[in-house]
């Protein structure tokens, strides 16, 4: 959350990855008579909300204090779902992908890659990303549909 908490801001900016798709907000407040609600919901000081759905992109969270002389505060925090997109799938009404989709492959006329070194490399796993096919179709074929299923990461 930015920036850090303070009981004289009202307004604040958060951001989660895209597999995040919900989130708990637990409000604390110094007087224990105080109500507090988050989305509209009584939440109980010091404890966490009910799970808050998240959609992708912007998603406003308001929490509202009620004092016991009736006076309110509310604060609002802006969160970011950040969502990629990307592909799930990709087929071919004719024809051949190559490599297929969802598969590692290297080209034959690839004679190598360098991903990079390092004197300090952790033994982490390498991702390779592929983002260029190659569609192969018998030459009687006059049209192919590509259909790419959405995805988001």
């Amino acid at each position: 959350m930015s920036p850090a908490f303070s009981p004289s801001r009202d307004g604040y900016q958060a951001l989660v990855d895209g597999n995040v798709d919900q989130i708990t907000v637990t409000p604390t407040v110094p007087d224990s008579s105080a109500k507090v609600t988050v989305n509209d919901m009584e939440v109980s000081n010091g404890s966490p909300s009910s799970p808050i759905a998240l959609k992708p992109g912007s998603n406003s969270i308001n929490v509202l204090v009620k004092a016991p002389d009736r006076t309110e505060k509310r604060y609002v925090v802006n969160l970011v779902r950040d969502i990629k997109p990307d592909l799930s799938g990709l087929t071919l009404s004719n024809g051949t992908l190559t490599p297929p989709f969802g598969t590692v492959g290297i080209r034959p006329s690839l004679s190598n890659i360098i991903i990079g070194t390092s004197s300090s490399w952790s033994g982490a796993p390498v991702t390779v990303t592929i983002t260029d096919y190659t569609a192969s179709v018998d030459n009687r074929v006059t049209s192919i549909t590509v259909t790419p299923t959405a995805a988001y990461r």
